[in-house]
């Protein structure tokens, strides 16, 4: 893949960093697809429901804050996910 040119700029030795983008953003793609997957075959609900990866991810549903960390930050109560799923 050939490099942009302000890439060149950057470039180190033989490689340039531009590739490591390139890299980079497979390594997530391939890291994130089967939750994504999950979303897409299951349906949100359904996949947080079997996936506590996923449940941990949930911020926020139907108003209610779900993240413990921020809640207890900014003094804001807060639900635990798996009773947000319920709602």
């Amino acid at each position: 893949y050939p490099c942009h040119k302000q890439c060149f700029l950057w470039c180190q030795s033989r490689y340039c960093i531009c590739q490591f983008w390139l890299i980079s953003t497979i390594a997530l793609g391939n890291a994130t697809m089967p939750f994504m997957l999950a979303l897409a075959d299951k349906g949100w609900k359904k996949a947080c429901e079997s996936d506590p990866h996923l449940l941990n991810g949930l911020n926020t549903h139907k108003g209610k804050l779900t993240y413990a960390a921020v809640g207890k930050a900014l003094n804001i109560n807060f639900i635990e996910p798996t009773e947000a799923l319920k709602l």
